[in-house]
This record gives C-alpha cells, structure tokens and sequence, in this order.
C-alpha cells in the first residue's frame, strides 16, 4: 500500500515537467492548448487522489513547529513541480511557485504567497479551464507574425515563426475602465503623435484639474477646439477664464470642447503610437511615465495599453518595409514633428485575457485576476 501511494505522489510531481516534453507540428495557440489541458488533467489528478493536504490558517503556519511547516510545504511544493525531488531547497521552491504566481520572489511565505498556494487543486482546475475556453476563442492560426498582449499577465510578446523575439511590460485599463478583449490588426505607427482627448477621459479626468488649476492646459500643452472636425475652431485656453467663463461653469454633460494635447515630451502618448483604428478608441503607446513600469500592479490605465518598449516594437514591426532603417526614426524622434509609418505588412494583434497558460519550459503560470473575469460563466472549450 506504501509503494503504491509513493509511486502515485512520484506521478503527480513528474506531470508538470512531462507538459513541455511533448512533441506537436500543431499551430502555438494548439501547443499553448495541449499543454495547458496536460496541466488541468495534474490539477485533477490531485484532487481526485487526496495527495493534497489543505494548509491550516495563516496564523496558524507562523507559529507552527518549524519542521512540521517546513515538511507540510515541501510536500505541496513537490506535488505542485516547484521542487523537483525529495530534499530540494525550500526556499527555492517557494521562489519559483512565487514567480509562476506572479508575486515578489522572495523565497519567504508571505500572506499573498500563503494565499496562492492554500488555492485547492479544483480551484485551479477550474481557472484552466477557463482559459482553455479563452483559447479556443482565439484563432488556432494567429499567424505567422503577430503581437499578443496578456492583459491579466501586464505583458506583450511579439511572435514570429513561433518564436518570441520581444517582451516587454505592459500597463493596462484599470478594473473601472478596462482594456477590451478582441483581435485586429496594426497599420501604422505614429511618432511624436497628438493626443486628441476622448470626452470621457475630459470629462472626468481633465475638468476637475482645470476647475483646481484654471492653466493647466497651458502648462501640459493643450489646445482647446470647439468641435471634432478638420475646420474646428480654436480657442485659446486663457480666453475662457479671462472672458468671464472659468471652467467651474462648464458642464460635465454638455462639455462643448476639444482638447489637443501637442506632440512634445510630456504628451501622455509618449513617442510612439501603434495604431489600428477601432469602435473601442484603444491603441498601444509609449507614456511620459515609465517609472510606472516598476509596479507589480499596472492596471492604471484609461483602457489604451501603454507599452516599456516602444522603439524597440517599432523597429521590430517596421524593418519589413522597403529601404527601412533605423536611423530613420532617430531624425523624426530629433524633431517634434508628426509623422505615420504605414506598414507595408500590417501585422495582427491579440488583446487577450489569460490568467494561467504553461510556457516553454512547461511550468504552469497563473495571474491575478484583476476584472474579475473568472468569477463569470464561459461556454464549455469546443476542442
């Protein structure tokens, strides 16, 4: 009876590594697919065979005897892969579930650490197979050259014949304005683009700063125009409040402006605009802000993505065109002059929502669920 729990535990810590080492001539979205349901069929392995011991309360850990602690979670780090073998680190362990996690990797068992790892093994079942259902509504051919951008994961890849040639961080739509879930295809990226204002971020971001700080505008290099139209008339920002009408009298509901922010170093846009024009008004872009990028949490934005590196993304997406070179974009960055490059071969973009997928070394990686996406019922995966 030992042997065969012993030989029933030793197959539940192999199974994770087992993900990666299998061979597929399917398209990656199929692979990410495959490994992923390998993954899910570990998760349930565990719960159906009872070789996972619920953790007691946090409080309870800390003050528990230390070498009782410290066998209760070794035996979950090898079950769940982060130790490889009987007698592995423990602290190693602990920093490679954090990385998986997506948590500070300190090797201590922190209360957000402590959370992620009492999870049940159905919970995280239940997790993959949502995001089995996320990819089987993605193309199972996403091309042979594409851009995807996890929005859970604050992450963008740039793929090309399979393989990744860029990463890069990402800041995302808050939980109140979201980045949207969908596939399109970029055109063209702008440098050193204007901003136009969307109303709603006017609205509700711009007007109550301008309602505390009447020169706001002026300082952050904004224009003010009445109406959307190539002809709309311009309005100098210090008329409003010199003419009797400062903006306390402006109404939210009947904003009758345009602001325009001009292309320069503090334009919220950054540098760079990789555009693909679309009903949500939501592109990727550079930002006057890159301390931001060292958050853990980067959902801070309005919707749009904001990316870490923008140059290098335009550089990769454009040395396809004819007679391209780099120092080009050196010249246009020297000024601050707009100017769009079409691509010659437009590439897609995925905008996707995955909160676990496996990757190339066949380690299970889980994300935070920050809209609340996996709280909401999905259909059934279709493969």
């Amino acid at each position: 009876m030992l042997l065969r729990c012993l030989r029933l535990v030793i197959a539940l810590i192999i199974t994770p590594v087992a993900v990666a080492n299998t061979t597929s001539n399917h398209t990656p979205n199929n692979q990410q697919y495959h490994h992923l349901s390998k993954a899910l069929q570990h998760y349930k392995q565990l719960e159906e065979s009872g070789a996972w011991s619920q953790l007691p309360s946090y409080s309870q850990v800390l003050t528990q005897d230390p070498v009782k602690k410290a066998a209760l979670l070794h035996n979950l780090l090898l079950l769940t892969g982060d130790i490889a073998k009987p007698g592995g680190s423990l602290q190693k362990g602990l920093i490679s579930f954090q990385t998986r996690h997506k948590l500070p990797p300190s090797g201590i068992l922190d209360y957000k650490s402590y959370q992620a790892l009492a999870r049940p093994p159905e919970e995280k079942a239940a997790i993959i197979t949502k995001n089995l259902t996320r990819l089987d509504q993605l193309p199972e051919n996403m091309g042979d050259r594409y851009v995807l951008v996890n929005i859970a994961d604050y992450s963008l890849k740039l793929v090309e014949d399979s393989k990744t040639k860029l990463t890069m961080k990402v800041i995302v739509g808050k939980k109140a304005r979201q980045t949207p879930i969908w596939a399109d295809t970029i055109k063209s990226i702008v440098v050193n683009p204007p901003w136009n204002v969307p109303r709603k971020i006017a609205v509700k971001d711009i007007l109550p700063k301008l309602r505390r700080q009447p020169d706001f505008l002026q300082n952050h290099n904004f224009l003010v125009l009445r109406g959307w139209g190539q002809n709309a008339q311009m309005v100098p920002p210090y008329s409003l409040v010199e003419s009797g009408m400062p903006w306390q009298k402006v109404s939210y509901k009947k904003f009758p402006y345009r602001l325009k922010q001009l292309p320069g170093p503090g334009n919220a846009l950054g540098r760079f605009k990789f555009d693909f024009p679309n009903k949500h008004s939501v592109y990727l872009h550079d930002t006057s802000q890159p301390h931001l990028f060292r958050q853990n949490n980067r959902a801070l934005s309005s919707g749009c993505v904001r990316v870490e590196k923008p140059r290098e993304l335009a550089e990769s997406l454009l040395q396809l065109n004819r007679g391209w070179q780099p120092t080009k974009l050196d010249r246009l960055l020297d000024t601050s002059r707009t100017v769009t490059l079409r691509l010659e071969q437009p590439i897609p973009i995925y905008l996707a929502y995955m909160t676990a997928w496996v990757d190339t070394l066949g380690k299970v990686h889980f994300a935070k669920d920050i809209y609340g996406h996996d709280q909401r019922p999905l259909e059934v995966a279709r493969r």
